[in-house]
């Protein structure tokens, strides 16, 4: 976690999380978003954003949302996969 920027945009906090694949249906993401949230607020951070949430990742989009995330809107190809092809983004924030 770190701030999303700086000046008038320092109390933005942003992070970024991938989970290995043998470990998914562990809870692991909700754990670490649901710290993120808790030192976000200890830090003094007043939102917490997420950048880079790939459209087609379902089940982190599904946590945001659960969590109480708002999706921004789309950034069409702004993500680009190891094999090279572009996919969709959804940033998403929540006031902590």
């Amino acid at each position: 976690m770190h701030p999303n920027n700086v000046g008038r945009c320092g109390h933005i906090a942003n992070a970024s999380y991938a989970i290995s694949k043998s470990l998914r249906g562990l809870h692991i993401g909700e754990l670490l978003v649901k710290d993120c949230l808790l030192q976000a607020c200890a830090t003094n951070f007043r939102i917490l954003q997420f950048n880079a949430v790939v459209a087609t990742n379902i089940h982190a989009r599904h946590l945001y949302e659960r969590l109480g995330f708002i999706q921004l809107g789309t950034i069409k190809g702004g993500f680009k996969i190891k094999d090279g092809h572009f996919e969709d983004i959804c940033p998403y924030y929540r006031e902590v």
